[in-house]
């Protein structure tokens, strides 16, 4: 068994769209799309990888569920525990690998941190975790940074930090994103964020152009793309 579990944890992909209300209708569909997409860049990873939706999770809030899930996979036999979310495109392979060489190497804490102070990747080593301090830091806000500083401060505690990346709470963070893939390699990977998994009542119209103007319409068709550069 490998010794590092790398957790992909989400709310469903209606749930999310509702949460987030991003793109109104188009919501489910886009997150339905996001969420396959961070799973198949998981799955490029030689780890094992489990995966936790918002209907199998335990805990009254966000807090107890995560840390419940961290603390599952340490009871387990794991050493080392990754977990990631649904929002952020720009997350790779190449990250997890990171985060884990990082973890074995310093069993202690690994962030890969927003530009909100908040997290697209949390990596806890067992020595590292404390299951009521980790339930009190304070997830899902803007102070989830600093609350982790002052977690490894208070038990003397390596902290790694990988690159900074955006995520997606907001329609602006998308085309940010799109505005900053337009000029690399990285645009193919969201093109296919709009290509997989579509069924026979869906049409995408992708519109892309200088200043990234993009539209999701459903009707009752096969699937196409359009895109113009």
């Amino acid at each position: 068994m490998n010794t590092t579990a790398v957790i992909f944890f989400s709310r469903l992909a209606n749930e999310e769209a509702k949460h987030k209300n991003t793109f109104g209708k188009s919501g489910y569909l886009f997150f339905e799309n996001l969420i396959q997409s961070s799973i198949n860049e998981l799955y490029k990873t030689k780890f094992d990888v489990h995966l936790s939706f918002s209907n199998n999770q335990i805990g009254e809030n966000f807090g107890e569920k995560i840390t419940n899930e961290i603390s599952k996979f340490f009871s387990i036999g794991y050493q080392n525990v990754i977990v990631v979310g649904n929002d952020c495109i720009q997350l790779n392979k190449q990250d997890i690998i990171l985060a884990n060489e990082l973890l074995q190497k310093n069993k202690g804490i690994l962030l890969g941190p927003n530009f909100r102070g908040g997290a697209y990747l949390i990596g806890v080593s067992k020595e590292s975790f404390n299951y009521q301090k980790f339930i009190q830091l304070k997830w899902q806000s803007n102070s989830l940074m600093a609350s982790f500083k002052n977690y490894a401060i208070q038990y003397n505690l390596s902290i790694k930090y990988l690159k900074v990346k955006k995520d997606i709470n907001y329609q602006k963070d998308f085309w940010q994103i799109i505005n900053q893939f337009k000029s690399s390699n990285n645009l193919k990977k969201l093109i296919r964020l709009f290509q997989i998994k579509l069924n026979y009542s869906t049409k995408i119209i992708f519109n892309y152009s200088l200043k990234a103007n993009f539209q999701l319409y459903t009707f009752r068709a096969p699937p196409f793309l359009v895109f113009n550069l």
